[in-house]
Parts: C-alpha cells; structure tokens; sequence
C-alpha cells in the first residue's frame, strides 16, 4: 500500500463516527418520509372508499326507484301520469349524476323513445323491453357482473299468469 493510500484510510477511519451518524440521520430522515407519505396515501385512500360508500348507497337507491316504477304499475297503484312523470324526471337526474355510461345512455334512449312515440300500441313492447334491459344493466352495475339475466328474463318474470 502507497502511502497516500495509508492516509486516506487513516482520514477515513478518524471521520468514520461522523461519516456513520451523518447517514443514520440521512436514512432516519428518509424512513421518516416514507411514512408520512405512506400514511397519506392510507388517508387518501380512505377518503376515496368513503366517498365511493356514500356514491353507492346513493346509486343503490336510485336504482331501487328504477325498479320501484314497474313494481307499482304492475301492482296498480294509484299513480297518476303527473306523478308518474315527476319521478322519471327526478331519476334521470340522479342518473346523470351516479349511472355509468351504459346504464345512462340505455336510460336515455328509453326516455327518447317515449317522449318521441307516447303510448303509440306499436312500440309499448319495444319501450318496455329497453326499460328491462336498462334493469338488467342495473343489475351488472350493482356487482352481479356474471349475471345471465337480461331484459327477456326480467319481462317473462313480471307476467303475471
């Protein structure tokens, strides 16, 4: 070993103590922010699922009165077409607000499709099909994404023989 190299380890080994406390204070520093960073991507996180919460028992309600629509027809309620009318405006509402686009555009297309035709006899069938399937997207949005029910299955069940 040259001597300079003698002497560089020598200087090494006198700082040694310095040299190990500046990088334990480096790493604590370090491990520090880690956790801070960690425990606010925990806090957003848990924010995000709370709004997500909130967002879903809105929508489940929402799609409860979708389906509440055609249940108290079928039940013959007393409903008049007002009334009848005033709550599919306040569904679409809300449905701009918490349908996915599928469900949404299907809503959409059935209201056109009323609005447009009434209660033409010609196309009763055709709009209620579109509002079963509208039900049956309903129920792959709520997280029966496997379902094999579609609008065909949800009319043939509503019959009332």
């Amino acid at each position: 070993m040259t001597q300079d190299e003698v002497e560089q380890v020598n200087y090494a080994l006198e700082y040694k103590d310095y040299i190990i406390g500046f990088l334990t204070i480096v790493c604590t520093v370090i491990f520090y922010l880690m956790k801070k960073k960690d425990e606010t991507i925990k806090r957003k996180e848990e924010e995000i699922k709370a709004i997500q919460e909130k967002l879903s028992d809105k929508k489940y309600n929402l799609y409860h009165r979708m389906y509440s629509v055609v249940f108290d027809l079928i039940k013959k309620k007393n409903i008049s077409q007002q009334k009848l009318t005033e709550e599919l405006i306040d569904i679409k509402k809300e449905m701009f607000i918490y349908a996915p686009d599928d469900v949404l555009l299907n809503f959409l297309d059935w209201n056109n499709n009323v609005q447009e035709n009434g209660l033409d006899t010609n196309t009763v069938n055709e709009n209620m099909m579109k509002y079963f399937k509208i039900l049956s997207l309903i129920r792959k949005d709520m997280g029966n994404h496997k379902t094999i029910i579609d609008a065909e299955d949800i009319f043939k069940s509503l019959i009332i023989k």
